[in-house]
């Protein structure tokens, strides 16, 4: 995995972001984190947790430090993959314009992706600065083979869809089985998994 260091990059790269709250971090970020590189020969893919989504009422159940520290066990043996926790430290809600920003101003000469589902890409009208957004970079659509995509009215939008049959994973499914006792049954790194266990993550009275 990649350690990131923010002094400014002139070299051109194929940069993707992936945002989310990685709470935890389960096996179909890596699926899909892979799945672009792979598609678009990126350089690197950046995993950036969030402060506080703007979309979500609640923010994570584990700390910043469990978020990062889970990644960072999910993420070696990846050496293209890197973790930014430049959300974490500008606190407050997160939005995704900013964090382009940031990165072009380190990569000026880079082309810059969003890695997203499509019920979020077809919900782009709802975040903020969208057309800002748009002009920054290219979204990498993850869609099923079987379901339709419905871009959204959005000046300006670049998009790729990618086709992948996404494993039925979901953070807010795995910390419901860790409240019940039950474990992640295989949507988790073993090391993050034992993570979760050593930290008592997502207990009922947690």
């Amino acid at each position: 995995m990649l350690t990131t260091q923010h002094s400014q990059n002139l070299e051109p790269l194929k940069i993707a972001l992936m945002g989310g709250t990685f709470d935890p971090v389960h096996t179909a970020h890596i699926q899909i984190a892979q799945r672009a590189y792979e598609a678009l020969s990126l350089d690197t893919v950046f995993f950036i947790p969030n402060s506080q989504s703007p979309i979500k009422e609640q923010g994570p159940r584990a700390s910043d430090a469990q978020r990062l520290a889970m990644l960072d066990l999910a993420l070696k043996g990846y050496p293209k993959f890197a973790i930014d926790d430049l959300e974490i430290k500008r606190g407050g809600l997160s939005y995704a314009y900013e964090t382009a920003e940031y990165f072009l101003e380190r990569y000026p000469n880079s082309e810059l992706f969003w890695i997203i589902g499509a019920d979020q890409f077809e919900d782009l009208g709802r975040w903020r600065k969208i057309e800002l957004l748009s002009k920054l970079l290219t979204f990498l659509v993850f869609k099923r083979k079987s379901k339709q995509l419905n871009p959204p009215d959005v000046p300006n939008l670049r998009f790729s869809p990618i086709e992948l049959q996404l494993l039925e994973v979901s953070s807010s499914e795995i910390r419901a089985q860790y409240a019940k006792n039950r474990g992640s049954t295989g949507m988790l790194s073993e090391p993050v998994e034992a993570f979760i266990l050593e930290q008592g993550l997502y207990k009922q009275n947690g």
